[in-house]
């Protein structure tokens, strides 16, 4: 069942708003309006000169889509598909929420660093896996995922060039896919650490409230990530190359 989403109304406060759904969040950022303000929504948007009932249906926008729709079947998929589902969905989303994330997690440091003290190596930790991520997402995306395609491709269609590609341009799948996981397990558990599994203090700003769900947002597509190559690209291609190995 879908749940009822309550709608925005210009005497909402920003506050309300966040702590109701932290994604309206980077509405209020990409207008630059401050999503700790006091006063209501028809006061910040005249302050800032924005059409109130627009701000209202970005925010409503943002929020619509609340229930994830039911994991597909990926071990029906053949290489090719999944392998392209990988690079629009999760690199996408990763490219895409890394840099607004690591925005708001910077101004969220900046003013609790004197009085958090796991804001600083949470902010390291985030910056170290943000710049290891995307490298390798590019030797993914450039290397390992077309070569994983080729081998398929080549499979399928009995190629007698099949055995020979895989002898020569064959790729460390294992090792791959072993360092990716140990990356992303070591963030994901600082990031547990430090917010004591992604829980709110007693009394926390909105702008706590919207990290700690940012984060814990990342954790589950990360998770959801892994699990995709852990229990499906990686096994079927090993099995892939050893099937025309065997063949050779």
């Amino acid at each position: 069942m879908h749940q009822k989403l309550l709608p925005v109304l210009p005497t909402d406060t920003v506050q309300e708003l966040v702590h109701r759904d932290y994604r309206m969040a980077a509405v209020f950022h990409r207008h630059e309006m401050a999503y700790c303000a006091d006063g209501s929504l028809a006061l910040l948007c005249d302050r800032h000169g924005v059409a109130v009932d627009e701000l209202r249906e970005e925010l409503e926008n943002v929020t619509r889509n609340s229930m994830p729709p039911p994991p597909p079947d990926y071990s029906s998929w053949d290489m090719d598909f999944l392998v392209k589902y990988l690079v629009k969905v999760y690199h996408g989303y990763f490219r895409r929420r890394l840099p607004e994330i690591s925005a708001l997690l910077t101004g969220f440091i900046k003013e609790n660093e004197e009085t958090l003290a796991y804001c600083t190596p949470m902010g390291r930790a985030f910056k170290k896996m943000e710049l290891q991520l995307f490298g390798q997402l590019d030797v993914k995306e450039h290397t390992i995922y077309p070569y994983i395609t080729r081998v398929a491709n080549a499979l399928n269609s009995d190629a007698s060039y099949a055995r020979l590609l895989v002898r020569t341009l064959r790729k460390p799948l294992a090792d791959v896919q072993q360092k990716s996981e140990m990356l992303l397990a070591e963030f994901l558990s600082e990031m547990r650490l430090h917010t004591t599994g992604y829980s709110l203090l007693s009394e926390h700003c909105s702008s706590h409230s919207v990290v700690v769900a940012c984060l814990r947002e990342l954790d589950e597509q990360m998770n959801e990530y892994l699990l995709i190559e852990r229990t499906e690209l990686y096994p079927r291609a090993i099995q892939m190359e050893k099937r025309l190995l065997e063949e050779a």
